[in-house]
């Protein structure tokens, strides 16, 4: 029987230990984890043996409350196989019930069939797929289409009445940077503090979206692209 507990500062050097086999080593957990443990919003769990965190998970309160968004769930390389993760999602997901969000979210990779397995266990459905692309220039990028509409810039104040209108959007859903957010003129206006927002736009109709921001990878800094 394991316990489960908060993340706390002392638990940075565990926390450098998975993240290292996690990736090839480029995992985002180092740069999240202060912000984790100091945000009222977040609400991390972890499994702790011989003095070492083996296990962890966060559960962050987005979109005024309505929203868990379930994210960093890890397991240690020496530890897998053992249903660690399995045991903090419901650490989550009771966490979660008991604060009275409305839903629960995540995002995992199309491949990753463990992650896909565990959200159905516990209730969630797959909503959709979607290819993010990444490019090592942002320079060399062309921002426009030689055989339609011109791409340009756009505010999300301006993209909320054409997004509503369009149906060019998913279940009303931005996927950026394995995070999702519900379409609203909230949800675009917090994107934009750190994403560029493009369009194509032809008789008042959206016809894409494009949302691109930097993304630190394995290859260094690169730019990431979701397009609709």
């Amino acid at each position: 029987m394991y316990d489960i507990r908060p993340l706390e500062a002392s638990d940075w050097d565990d926390i450098l230990e998975i993240a290292k086999n996690t990736w090839s080593g480029h995992d985002y957990l180092p740069s999240a984890f202060k912000s984790w443990i100091s945000d009222p919003a977040s609400h991390t769990a972890c499994i702790e043996l011989d003095n070492h965190v083996i296990a962890l998970a966060n559960l962050r309160i987005i979109e005024n409350g309505r929203t868990g968004w379930m994210e960093g769930l890890r397991v240690h390389p020496d530890y897998r196989g053992k249903r660690l993760a399995s045991l903090v999602t419901d650490h989550v997901v009771e966490k979660a019930r008991s604060l009275g969000v409305e839903r629960l979210r995540y995002t995992t990779a199309t491949v990753n069939t463990e992650s896909l397995h565990l959200g159905m266990k516990i209730g969630m459905e797959r909503r959709f797929d979607l290819g993010v692309y990444w490019h090592g220039r942002p320079a060399d990028i062309r921002w426009f289409h030689s055989s339609g509409p011109k791409i340009v810039e756009i505010t999300p104040d301006e993209l909320h009445p054409l997004a509503e209108e369009s149906g060019l959007i998913p279940h009303n859903i931005i996927v950026y940077d394995w995070k999702a957010v519900d379409a609203t003129i909230q949800g675009l206006r917090g994107l934009a503090e750190f994403s560029t927002l493009r369009v194509q736009v032809s008789d008042e109709t959206l016809e894409s979206l494009s949302i691109g921001y930097p993304h630190e990878t394995r290859h260094g800094l690169e730019w990431a692209l979701t397009i609709y």
